[in-house]
């Protein structure tokens, strides 16, 4: 294990990066060593299996994206939310498995990860329970245990203003706060809404962690750079933004400034539109008519979620560690709130994840279950970090032991 990072370990990131740091202690998401961010040559490389959209600009100095942090484990475990919001198709979602349990075909959603269907585990059946066998059902309170499994208390007003504890992701990049220097990065694409009752991620007191929404804010957070020239909030650049923040998050796992992130895309509460696959139907609508009139324009969407989800697998895949990958010894997590979109209710959430997390997950297959919650899956997932306990103990989670080597 290293020694926390301070000064020392700031300037061990400016050699390994070739460039310049910056020390701060206000950064709600660096750990307590404070925040190290440093500038190095090179531009943001279009690394991995799954390439890089055409029209997808480079950005100036972010360091190389090969590993070359030093010093720690040589292997280095790390979990990744990557967030959809308002569910999915089940029947078009569901890919084929075989008697035991071995996925076949990835199916149709699905289909653009079937490259790394070794490396997949799929699991479906999973209720984002909100009290103890009870699906959350509606998307505000039911984004905010997806992650935390612990439902926070109403306002005046009946609402609900934050979680009743902490994301996972928090929570695991808490276990890591001495090896690194940012305990946790939570990106966002076109996630506008910040509020606790959309948000995924929260602090320890519940409160909802801001998001780096905005490439060029990711961009000099984490590396000190500018990031590269545009406006990079708009519903049109919502693809190019999407890969840059993909590719910060990866260079940032490569390089070892944290072993915990997640990246948001969109929000429940948003009305966000996909001109680029020709939809104009705003997607919050488009997920309540899945069942019917649009059901293929929302599958198309989500077919696009999964060509991006792809795109980050492919950029952690092509990030050499140890005898395999960054992505190897990862656990990267897709999951939403909502399970059949057209249902508003969080029965059988989609999960898909990525990656073995160093040997502690069997990967090739597809697990169906009834009566076990998303509490559960973050308990297993804590414990492949280095965690005991997670979650509301009301929620009376225990792990799902199929998904173990």
């Amino acid at each position: 294990m290293r020694t926390m990072l301070g000064f020392a370990g700031a300037l061990a990131l400016v050699a390994a990066c070739g460039g310049r740091a910056s020390l701060s202690s206000d950064d709600p998401q660096a750990g307590s060593a404070g925040a190290a961010t440093a500038t190095g040559g090179g531009g943001l490389a279009s690394d991995g299996a799954a390439g890089t959209a055409p029209g997808s600009p480079d950005a100036a100095g972010i360091p190389p994206m090969d590993g070359s942090m030093g010093g720690g484990p040589s292997v280095r475990k790390r979990l990744i939310f990557f967030y959809t919001p308002h569910g999915t198709v089940l029947d078009a979602w569901r890919p084929a498995a075989d008697a035991d349990h071995r996925l076949t075909n990835m199916g149709t959603i699905l289909q653009s990860l079937e490259p790394f269907r070794s490396k997949i585990t799929v699991v479906e059946g999973l209720g984002n329970w909100s009290s103890k066998g009870v699906p959350a059902t509606t998307h505000e309170f039911a984004a905010s245990v997806v992650l935390t499994a612990h439902l926070g208390p109403r306002g005046d007003d009946g609402t609900y203003f934050r979680a009743g504890g902490p994301s996972l992701d928090h929570v695991a990049g808490r276990a890591t706060v001495s090896d690194v220097v940012f305990s946790s990065l939570a990106f966002g694409v076109h996630a506008l809404a910040n509020s606790a009752m959309v948000s995924v991620n929260y602090d320890v007191d519940g409160t909802a962690v801001p998001l780096m929404n905005d490439p060029k804010e990711a961009s000099l957070r984490v590396f000190s750079s500018q990031g590269p020239p545009g406006d990079f909030t708009t519903e049109a650049a919502i693809p190019i933004a999407g890969q840059l923040q993909m590719q910060y998050l990866a260079k940032a796992l490569s390089h070892d400034v944290t072993r915990s992130a997640s990246i948001r895309w969109c929000d429940v509460q948003g009305d966000v539109h996909f001109p680029w696959l020709g939809i104009a139907d705003a997607y919050h609508d488009l997920a309540h008519a899945s069942g019917g009139a649009k059901r293929a324009q929302f599958i198309a969407i989500q077919k696009w979620f999964a060509e991006q989800f792809r795109f980050l697998l492919g950029q952690l895949d092509a990030i050499p560690e140890g005898s395999g990958t960054v992505l190897d010894h990862s656990a990267v997590v897709w999951i939403s709130e909502t399970g059949e979109a057209s249902s508003d209710s969080g029965a059988s959430i989609p999960v898909v994840i990525a990656g073995s997390l160093a040997g502690y997950l069997r990967t090739g297959f597809d697990w169906r279950y009834d009566g076990r919650s998303q509490a559960d899956l973050l308990l297993t997932l804590a414990r492949g970090m280095g965690v005991d306990k997670f979650g509301d103990p009301a929620l009376e989670p225990g792990p799902l032991t199929e998904l173990l080597q």
